[in-house]
Order: C-alpha cells, then sequence, then structure tokens
C-alpha cells in the first residue's frame, strides 16, 4: 500500500498485487500529484484513493478492488486513460462542493459487479470518451446537477441498451450523446 499526502506527489510504475492486505493501493491527498502507469489488484478497499486538487491520474490498470477501483473526490482533478476492471465498482465520484471540475476521459470501465460509474453529490464533473460496459449498472448518477455526459460508449451492450439510473437529479443533463 502506498500513502502519499504532499504537495507534487508521484506515484508511478508500481505493480502492487493486495490479495490479504489491508486498505487502498495507492491512496494520494494532494496538490498537483501524479499517479501513473501503475498495476493494482486485490484491494479489499480502493485501489486507487485519489482527493485533493489538481491531481492526475493516468495509464494505470485497477483490478479486483472490493469497494471500488477507483475514487475521485476534491477539485479539478484528471483522470484519463485508465483501466478499471472486474471491481465491485468500477470510477465512484465524491464530493461535496459545487463545480468540482474534474474531468474523467478516455478510461475503460468494464465489468464491475455493482456500477461502472457512480456519481454521489458530484457536480460539475465531465465524463467524455469513456468505455463503460458489462455491469449491472453502468452509470449511476445521485443527487447531481451540472453533470457533462459526452461521447461515452456502448450505447448497447450484449444486443440490449445499456442501464443508466438516474436516483434523484436536481437539474438535469446538460449534454449527452
Amino acid at each position: 500500500m502506498i500513502n502519499s499526502r504532499s504537495d507534487l506527489p508521484l506515484v508511478e510504475d508500481y505493480l502492487l498485487n493486495l490479495m490479504g492486505a489491508n486498505g487502498h493501493g495507492i491512496s494520494v491527498n494532494s496538490y498537483n500529484g501524479i499517479i501513473r502507469n501503475n498495476r493494482v489488484s486485490g484491494s479489499d478497499s480502493y485501489g486507487i484513493y485519489l482527493v485533493g486538487q489538481e491531481n492526475r491520474a493516468f495509464n494505470n490498470t485497477v483490478a479486483g478492488s472490493a469497494i471500488s477501483g477507483l475514487y475521485v473526490g476534491g477539485t479539478r482533478n484528471n483522470v484519463t486513460n485508465n483501466s478499471i476492471r472486474d471491481n465491485y465498482e468500477g470510477l465512484l465520484m465524491v464530493a461535496s462542493t459545487d463545480k468540482n471540475n474534474n474531468q474523467i476521459k478516455n478510461n475503460l470501465i468494464e465489468n464491475s459487479t455493482y456500477n461502472g460509474v457512480r456519481y454521489v453529490h458530484a457536480p460539475g464533473h465531465s465524463l467524455s470518451n469513456n468505455t463503460i460496459k458489462g455491469s449491472n449498472t453502468n452509470l449511476a448518477l445521485s443527487q447531481e446537477k451540472y453533470v457533462y455526459l459526452t461521447s461515452n460508449s456502448p450505447v448497447r451492450y450484449n444486443g440490449t441498451d445499456s442501464y443508466i439510473t438516474i436516483f434523484y437529479f436536481s437539474m438535469g443533463i446538460t449534454s449527452c450523446r
């Protein structure tokens, strides 16, 4: 397990097989941190736990996490080109302020037991050009406003429409193609 709580942390090129270990695979609470080129599997919690501001997580592979492959909280974080597979929940976005402006793009999120992507009190985020498939619910929105959904795939899974669940939506989807 890797914990970083500072400005400008770099977590790079780790191979973590956490079967039987407790806690998150990689946990970063920072400003302007970078998490890249890591492989995390078997976490009993979150594969990657990312909070803070202006952090970047890219080119990571996360599999087999008991809670969520990737947890994102905070503001202005960028999550790009990650492979998030075979977790209980693929990507969990949680925040408490308006207009968090996290960018989630070009990720592969597949075969989650529960939700592929779940937004909880996470306004102002952008979810674009991701492939989200094979989950019980591919995209779940809970009490959201100002969520931007653009060009996410697939439109169909196993010959049927993909599942999008909206638990409570206060303002509406601004952009969805």
